[in-house]
C-alpha cells in the first residue's frame, strides 16, 4: 500500500484532521509537524507521495488596511498636480479626465461607474485609441513594404 507524508502547516494542529482522515481512506498517512522539516529532512524510501497543508498564516501576514487603503487612494490622485486639492492632498485624478481605468476594474459592475465615463476616464481612452492608430499605420507599413 502507499504511504503518504502529510505536512502539517497548520497552527492550529487539530486543523490537519480532517485532511488527514481523508487521506487514510486511500492511503496510509504520516503526519509531520511543518517546525519539523528541515533542509535535511529524511523522507524515507517508503513514501510515495508528500501533501503540504494549507494554512493561511504559513502564506503571507495580512496587509495593514490603513497602509492599502492610503496606497490605493493615492493611486487614484494625479501625481503631476501642482497644488494640492481642497482637502489639502493631490486632487482625485478623475475629476480631470486622469483616472485609471484598470484600478477601478472591480468596480465595473456598478452604475455609477458607467456615470461620466467617458469624462473620467478621457487620458485613458485617447491613449488607447491612439495606440490602435500606432498599430495600424505600423501594419500598412509593413504591407506597404511587402508590397515593393
Amino acid at each position: 500500500m502507499t504511504k503518504t507524508l502529510l505536512v502539517n502547516c497548520y497552527l492550529d494542529n487539530f486543523k490537519v484532521n480532517p485532511l488527514c482522515d481523508a487521506l487514510n481512506r486511500f492511503t496510509v498517512c504520516r503526519v509531520v509537524p511543518y517546525a519539523k522539516i528541515q533542509s535535511d529532512y529524511q523522507i524515507g524510501g517508503d513514501i510515495s507521495s508528500v501533501v503540504i497543508s494549507g494554512s493561511e498564516a504559513r502564506i503571507s501576514k495580512p496587509e495593514d488596511k490603513a497602509k492599502t487603503e492610503a496606497f490605493f487612494d493615492n493611486m487614484r490622485r494625479k501625481s503631476d498636480a501642482r497644488e494640492p486639492g481642497p482637502d489639502g492632498k493631490k486632487p482625485l485624478a478623475e475629476l480631470t479626465g486622469d483616472g485609471l481605468i484598470l484600478l477601478d476594474l472591480p468596480g465595473w459592475g456598478k452604475k455609477e461607474r458607467w456615470l461620466h465615463f467617458f469624462k473620467h476616464y478621457r487620458e485613458d481612452i485617447v491613449g488607447f485609441l491612439l495606440s490602435w492608430l500606432v498599430v495600424g499605420a505600423l501594419i500598412l507599413l509593413a504591407w506597404g513594404i511587402l508590397q515593393i
